[in-house]
């Protein structure tokens, strides 16, 4: 589902309800890589699946590796034991995707070792798959163009990758792809006429399998992974196209391969992070979403021994904005977002304790979460100036007060609001600093997305330098103008 163009989302999901309609006594599946999977469709059970573990990789490896030259030479036996040293960690991670693994078994057996980077995995087995081809003379140059070349070739794909990504083309007709490539050799190569182009076009999908043909001139780049690495190898190399890449896209989930590419392609990814942080701040544009930084910083610990200071202010917006709304899915989702971002403590209490309202319709009240987790941000020092003992006390009392079951809805309500109204004292929040609209919790969640992207892009990166990463850390999750007094 993840490569069905956005634009016809509805009518692909519309189509598939009509065909298990029809033939109900079908079993259908769906599949969707997990960051661009939104919601479940009506009828089916959501399942994931599990990453390949150390058995199964093991397995693939030696299915691969399966000649008789392979076997003599014991190469499964050795690409096995060097991805399982210790200093092959990363690599090991990457394994567990089946494309991933597929592409270190074509670059272990080309060179033996393995990259570190995905962005580097990808180039190198993208190399790989060109020079063998081109090696083994697939490519008649005299019938189709004597200076063409791999370089030539990957600039072409990046391109053309880039243009079609951009326009959430999946899938393009053969005329749009013989035009291209026209366009293209004209800027290149001068006079074209002397130039098959469907030759071109040949070798490249039937050939190389880069480009393969799906239905009837109908072609897509055999997997997205290649399309979004040649996108970011496009990007990558000019910095108007990078800034222009944050200015587009910071907040679309379906760029997100391509920031972590792009960043990975870089020989330093700081400035690309540094553009990332300036695009980030400006995303909390209203007066209620800087207030809100601003509680987070004056109350969050940014001296806890047990964390850094953006992740206990992460916590501590994750558990503000937990009592708006929070069965929006749009919370639900930011909530997530804080959460993957401090990479501490498992949140899973904001979601019962926001859904308070709900529970107190049925006569169950989660105050064992509020004080389960008063106690916990007591011990792990995640705040400051929070009166704990006068707080779980409050609570506890209130636990001798829940209404009984034949209390009716109004005193329900009441009895809830009295716990929320308790809790956002202890914690000096007021109810309309976390009364936000629709809008502003949706400007929250891009706002965790960036911050979180960022983050992410580091981790993928070759290489940032410290000095940079620790002023960009040290910023996260702050008011754009800073507290005068602490």
């Amino acid at each position: 589902m993840d490569e069905v163009p956005q634009a016809y989302a509805n009518e692909v999901q519309n189509s598939i309800d009509k065909l298990k309609i029809k033939y109900s006594d079908n079993r259908f599946i769906l599949s969707c890589r997990i960051a661009a999977y939104q919601s479940s469709m009506a009828g089916f059970t959501t399942v994931e699946l599990a990453d390949f573990d150390d058995e199964q990789i093991e397995r693939f490896i030696h299915n691969w590796f399966r000649s008789e030259l392979d076997i003599d030479n014991n190469v499964a036996e050795a690409c096995w034991a060097k991805l399982s040293q210790p200093e092959y960690k990363a690599s090991l991670e990457l394994a567990q995707t089946p494309l991933l693994l597929t592409f270190l078994c074509i670059t272990y057996d080309a060179y033996q070792d393995f990259p570190e980077q995905r962005s580097q995995l990808y180039s190198e087995a993208l190399d790989i798959l060109l020079r063998k081809w081109d090696a083994q003379k697939r490519i008649k140059r005299d019938k189709i163009y004597a200076n063409w070349n791999i370089n030539l070739e990957l600039a072409l794909l990046s391109e053309l990758a880039h243009d079609f990504f951009t326009r959430d083309e999946l899938f393009f007709t053969k005329e749009s792809i013989l035009e291209y490539i026209q366009v293209f050799l004209s800027d290149t190569a001068g006079n074209v006429k002397f130039i098959d182009i469907e030759a071109v076009l040949g070798a490249i999908a039937i050939q190389q399998g880069i480009l393969v043909e799906r239905a009837a001139d109908i072609y897509s780049f055999s997997h997205l992974t290649l399309q979004e690495y040649l996108t970011a190898k496009y990007i990558s190399q000019d910095n108007r196209r990078i800034e222009k890449l944050i200015a587009d896209h910071l907040t679309d989930e379906r760029w997100q391969e391509i920031f972590l590419l792009v960043a990975g392609l870089k020989d330093d990814a700081g400035e690309l992070l540094k553009l990332m942080e300036k695009a980030t701040q400006k995303l909390t544009n209203t007066n209620k979403l800087e207030q809100l930084l601003i509680w987070a910083q004056s109350i969050a610990n940014d001296t806890s021994p047990y964390f850094n200071p953006v992740d206990t202010r992460a916590i501590a917006i994750a558990y503000a904005l937990s009592y708006n709304n929070a069965d929006t899915k749009a919370l639900a989702y930011a909530l997530a977002k804080v959460k993957a971002l401090a990479n501490a403590y498992p949140l899973t209490n904001a979601y019962p304790i926001g859904n308070v309202y709900a529970y107190a319709l049925v006569n169950v009240y989660p105050l064992k979460y509020f004080i389960e987790y008063a106690r916990w941000s007591e011990e792990f020092q995640i705040y400051r100036d929070v009166n704990y003992s006068q707080l779980i006390s409050k609570l506890e009392e209130l636990e001798q007060q829940i209404p009984n079951n034949s209390a009716g809805r109004e005193v329900r309500k009441a009895f809830a609001l009295r716990i929320i109204q308790t809790w956002l004292e202890a914690f000096h929040l007021k109810p309309e600093m976390v009364d936000l609209s629709k809008q502003e919790i949706a400007a929250l969640d891009n706002y965790f997305y960036g911050n979180l992207l960022m983050v992410k892009c580091k981790n993928a990166a070759v290489r940032v330098s410290k000095e940079t990463w620790q002023n960009i850390e040290s910023r996260m999750l702050l008011p754009v103008k800073p507290l005068a007094n602490k």
